[in-house]
């Protein structure tokens, strides 16, 4: 048997996790609700007013600065971008955590990254397109190109950053 579940336990849940992890509002709020439903199912008994409790400890860890949608989101595309990932991958992964794609944009533009670099990049951390060895390339051509394609960059731009003489 476990502790009973209060407001201060969830606060200290919340607290522990974004001390261990940089996050989003709506990625504890994620968190907190999975350790809910856990301990529902382990048969314990989760107050009515919990969800209630959430929201008062989301505002809390807001107005204490612990928390801060815009600087995870700057901290989570510059890391992306260094990745090597694509605008789709960046957009979608940030929704995820409650960021408005608008908001991806607005920061993929003040960090003058295109989809060209960042497909350029990512050919460069994975070695892969012009990096292999010469007689090595038209064998993994295709699927050079479906990597590039599951990281979201379109056809036009996984050729150039493939072959990036093609494009000179």
């Amino acid at each position: 048997m476990s502790k009973r579940l209060t407001e201060n336990r969830l606060m200290n849940i919340a607290l522990f996790y974004v001390s261990q992890y940089e996050s989003s509002v709506e990625k504890v709020r994620q968190m907190l609700n999975r350790r809910l439903r856990r301990l529902k199912m382990q048969g314990e008994e989760v107050p009515p007013e919990a969800p209630v409790w959430i929201n008062n400890i989301l505002q809390k860890i807001q107005d204490q600065s612990y928390v801060d949608d815009n600087r995870y989101a700057e901290n989570q595309v510059r890391n992306l971008i260094l990745q090597g990932k694509s605008e789709h991958f960046i957009c979608a992964k940030l929704a995820l955590a409650g960021i408005r794609a608008e908001r991806v944009k607005e920061i993929l533009d003040a960090m003058e990254s295109t989809e060209e670099s960042r497909a350029k990049r990512f050919v460069e951390r994975k070695k892969i397109g012009y990096l292999r060895p010469r007689d090595e390339r038209a064998k993994f051509w295709e699927k050079d190109m479906a990597a590039l394609a599951r990281a979201g960059f379109s056809y036009d731009i996984a050729r150039s950053a493939l072959n990036p003489s093609d494009s000179e």
